[in-house]
């Protein structure tokens, strides 16, 4: 249900996440801190977007394990 839930919302993620770097200069930074991540779309998409940022995603522990097969996926 959970899984469900989470991989409806993703594509809405990396839409926010896309939106964000249309929106706001990013290129300078080199870090990123996604908290509460669900499936880490956002820090998908800005990690796409920009090589040189590494993002750290965290969330309760049933999501984090959800978060990192996105990210293995991504």
């Amino acid at each position: 249900m959970l899984e469900n839930f989470l991989g409806g919302l993703h594509p809405v993620a990396l839409a926010a996440g896309r939106d964000l770097i249309r929106r706001l200069d990013l290129s300078g930074r080199r870090r990123l801190l996604d908290a509460g991540c669900g499936t880490a779309g956002v820090a998908i998409a800005l990690c796409e977007s920009l090589p040189d940022l590494t993002a750290t995603a965290a969330d309760l522990a049933p999501v984090a394990k959800l978060a990192e097969r996105f990210v293995a996926e991504a």
